[in-house]
This record gives C-alpha cells, sequence and structure tokens, in this order.
C-alpha cells in the first residue's frame, strides 16, 4: 500500500508543527537501506519511522528494530501493521527524552550492563529528522554516543553542509566543530525535496556519522571546551581575542598571553581555528583558571 493510499485509510494528515515529511521515492528507500549497512545480528533504533516506509525492510533484515515515534496515530498504525514481527517495538516516546540504555541495554564485553567498559552489540541509529529539532537530536545522541555504532539520518541540506564544513568556511560554525569531536561525518547523497509528501521548502541529504569506537581527542574539561567553541563563535565578524575577553571577563594582555600561549594570533577569527586549536586552547584556558598566580583578573561568570 502506497503512502497517499495509508493516509486516506487512517484519515492522516501530516503536522506541519512536528516536520512530518514522509519518503516516497523508492530509489531513495533502496540507497538508504543500502547505506545502512544492515546485518542480521543488528539492532535498529529508527528515529520518526512514519508509515514504516524504511521499518519493515529493517524488520525483514535485521535482529531488532525499536522505532521511536512522538505521533500517537502513527504508533498504533505501525503496530497494526507489524504486529506479526516478533523482532520489533514500537515506542511512542520523544527521542529527545529518550534514554538509549533502558530500551537497549549494552552489554561489557565481560558481561553485565556497562556503559563504561568496552562495548559490543551498538545500536544503528536511523531517522528522518524534523528539521526543526535536528541539532538538539544529534546533541542527544552524543550524550549516549558509547551505545550507538553510527549515526545514519535525513537532514537539511543546508544543515549536512555544516556538519562537514572546514574551518574558513561559511559553513564551518559549533555544528561542525562539536560533530567532528565526536565523530567522522560524511554526506552519503542529497536528497530532493521532491522524494517527500508534503513536499518541504528546502531540499535534504543524507548523513553518516561515524561515532568513534576508541576517543580520538581528549579535553581536560569538555564543558570548558564546549564553552570555549561556542564563545569563538558568538560574534563571528569579531577576532577571537575580542570574543574570548567578552565572553569570560578576560583582560585583553590575559587575552592575548593565552592565545600566545596556544600559538594562536590573536587577531584571528573563530571560524579559522581548527578543532585542534580548539582543543588546545581550552587545555592552557583551564591551566589558567587553576593557577592562581595567573588568573588574579579573571573573573567565572558561568
Amino acid at each position: 500500500m502506497n503512502l497517499q493510499a495509508l493516509l486516506k485509510k487512517h484519515n492522516f494528515h501530516p503536522k506541519k508543527r512536528w516536520g512530518q515529511n514522509f519518503l516516497i521515492d523508492e530509489n531513495i528507500k533502496r540507497k538508504i537501506i543500502k547505506a545502512a549497512d544492515l546485518q542480521k545480528d543488528d539492532t535498529i533504533i529508527e528515529i520518526g519511522p512514519g508509515f514504516g516506509v524504511l521499518t519493515e525492510d529493517f524488520l525483514k533484515e535485521t535482529k531488532r528494530v525499536i522505532a521511536v515515534e512522538k505521533d500517537r496515530r502513527l504508533v498504533e498504525v505501525l503496530r497494526e501493521r507489524f504486529k506479526n514481527f516478533s523482532n520489533s517495538e514500537i515506542i511512542n516516546a520523544d527521542i529527545l527524552k529518550l534514554d538509549l540504555g533502558r530500551v537497549h541495554p549494552v552489554k561489557s564485553a565481560k558481561g553485565g550492563i556497562s556503559p563504561k567498559a568496552k562495548l559490543f552489540n551498538r545500536v544503528k541509529v536511523i531517522g528522518n529528522l524534523p528539521y526543526y529539532i535536528t541539532t538538539p537530536i544529534i546533541f542527544h545522541l552524543f550524550e549516549q554516543r558509547e551505545a550507538i555504532d553510527f549515526i545514519l539520518i535525513t537532514v537539511q541540506k543546508e544543515v549536512g553542509e555544516r556538519l562537514i564544513a572546514k574551518p574558513n568556511s561559511k559553513e564551518y560554525g559549533i555544528l561542525s566543530a562539536k560533530v567532528k569531536f565526536f565523530s567522522e561525518p560524511k554526506i552519503v547523497f542529497d536528497i530532493s525535496a521532491k522524494c517527500f509528501f508534503p513536499v518541504p521548502k528546502v531540499d535534504s541529504c543524507l548523513v553518516k556519522l561515524n561515532i568513534y569506537k576508541e576517543k580520538k581527542y581528549s579535553v581536560q574539561d569538555e564543558e570548558t571546551f564546549f564553552k570555549i567553541i561556542e564563545a569563538a563563535f558568538s560574534q563571528r565578524r569579531k577576532t577571537i581575542l575580542n570574543c574570548l575577553t567578552s565572553n569570560f571577563s578576560l583582560s585583553k594582555d590575559l587575552g592575548k598571553e593565552l592565545l600566545r600561549d596556544t600559538n594562536i594570533d590573536f587577531k584571528r577569527r573563530g571560524e579559522t581555528l581548527s578543532l585542534e586549536e580548539f582543543i588546545e586552547l581550552s587545555k592552557n584556558f583551564a591551566e589558567i583558571r587553576l593557577c592562581p598566580e595567573r588568573n588574579y583578573e579573571f573573573k567565572n561568570r558561568w
């Protein structure tokens, strides 16, 4: 049964405020399935399955599928449609409030449940994300990254370009740096707006975020590290020196000393800094905060 028939059968009208745009292109569907690299022992967490266009293939090809759908009406449709699949679990929930560990406890290599241990049987997270909450969902998933193999998501094309952006480009920003800290992002292919119903106003793309199995980057304090990145991009036209001094109440002299210790020209802008430079900057920043002899003029406003 095609989407139009399903909509009519269930008297369903997509909710614009929830960003409900359903995939209707069979070719794109096949390409997404291929990109998912489905294996028989996989567990899939599908975000926003809609009417189950992809869900059925996931159920046929993998060990377990946990479909997370916020719309109660769609949950009823999905449960009825896939009631004969013993490996399906349809959850009526907001993905932003869902603890992956509760629906899919990840075992350590030695047995038992331990999110800190060396992990196996991680889930593949796949979904068509509503444009208006794409970034919060990505960061929510990163908070639970120990349980995730990779994230395969359909996002607005502009967002996809920001995810993979490099320094010195207009797309490069907070999202670019944060995503690269936890994963290796890649645009798999572009998707025309015409492949969805209702037709959105913008094109999309399929993005794959390969979560680092072993921690690639290390910082002393992640909270401080991310605050520095946010400060650097808070006023894109200003220099990194001005962004740091205005956001952290650093004097100009102390700000210049901090940047000099990190081998960063204080006239540069935040958009020119690489992830590695942000990491080094955060380490030196932490040293200043912890050193009484150097932070006498530093006032913490957090």
